[in-house]
């Protein structure tokens, strides 16, 4: 059974990442800094230590409650295609 909660931790920490990656570039044009504090700064201070933590602790929720479904066998079939096939494939 899909857990909708963690699609939902998922969706919010990857928008945080999208939002914390565009904040480089949306003031990219303006004057360097100049020790004021901006939005981008306090933005990326409080985000920065936990989203990559939060989506690693998502994916191994995620992938304890496929192991209960599967074996082993299956899952790293599972993972190996739909994972490492296409990103090994992006890269060459």
């Amino acid at each position: 059974m899909r857990k909708h909660y963690l699609d939902n931790i998922r969706f919010l920490t990857i928008f945080f990442v999208v939002i914390f990656h565009g904040t480089e570039a949306m003031f990219a044009g303006l004057k360097p800094y100049e020790g004021a504090v901006t939005f981008a700064g306090i933005y990326q201070y409080f985000v920065y230590p936990w989203f990559m933590l939060l989506l690693f602790v998502v994916a191994g929720i995620s992938a304890r409650y496929a192991l209960e479904k599967r074996t082993e066998r299956q899952f790293l079939k599972e993972r190996v295609d739909k994972i490492l096939a296409p990103s090994t494939l992006g890269v060459l």
